[in-house]
């Protein structure tokens, strides 16, 4: 049924989340992998809101 399906998908997720647990080297390298590309789409992001409503952008 539905949640066969449900629990078949998810199922990559949470395996790589219970290995990401059991590594927490790997765990906080993967943490600040994404915490640095989201920090640059953000940038990007908040550059182009400033520069569509006219505010300086921060140094």
């Amino acid at each position: 049924g539905l949640a066969d399906v449900v629990v078949n998908e998810f199922e990559p997720v949470r395996a790589r989340a219970l290995e990401l647990l059991d590594d927490r080297a790997e765990l906080d390298r993967v943490l600040a992998s994404n915490a640095a590309r989201a920090e640059s789409v953000a940038r990007s992001t908040l550059g182009d809101v400033y520069d569509r409503i006219g505010l300086l952008r921060r140094a």
